[in-house]
């Protein structure tokens, strides 16, 4: 459809549970302009009831926040003109994962040995949160590849 957004894309916000969704402006009809966008989200699987946001004409990307972590959503994007509401487009599916824990700090590295064999000991200030793990990767050729350790 001539009025319908397209390459609408969605992707998780850095730091924080929400989706950051874009779209390309469509191309309309001469005499008919865009005076916003009305982006829908919801939880995939769940009724049609969806959360709408709209945004000026200029626009082509927004920001949604306060979602529910582990959770897959629905996007959808549709064009507003002085006729209405266009269709919706593209429903995008966006995974949303736990936020990601801080960066690690003072990691050091030293020589060591371990059962007789040269061997190198990581060590970390820890995290602080609950359920937070590590898993330390390794590479043998200046970073080109690496991979975790066997065992």
């Amino acid at each position: 459809d001539a009025s319908a957004p397209t390459n609408v894309m969605a992707s998780p916000l850095s730091g924080q549970v929400g989706i950051r969704v874009s779209w390309t402006a469509p191309t309309l009809p001469t005499g008919l302009s865009i005076t916003g966008y009305s982006i829908q989200h919801k939880i995939k699987g769940m009724s049609m009831t969806n959360v709408e946001v709209t945004v000026g004409a200029g626009t082509t990307q927004r920001d949604i926040s306060g979602l529910q972590s582990s959770t897959e959503y629905r996007i959808r994007v549709a064009t507003i003109t002085g006729l209405g509401t266009g269709p919706y487009c593209c429903q995008t599916i966006a995974l949303l994962t736990t936020t990601v824990p801080p960066q690690v700090q003072g990691v050091t590295v030293t020589r060591g040995v371990s059962d007789g064999s040269p061997s190198l000991i990581v060590s970390w200030t820890a995290v602080s949160g609950s359920g937070i793990t590590y898993t330390v990767w390794y590479s043998t050729n200046s970073g080109t590849t690496a991979e975790p350790p066997s065992g």
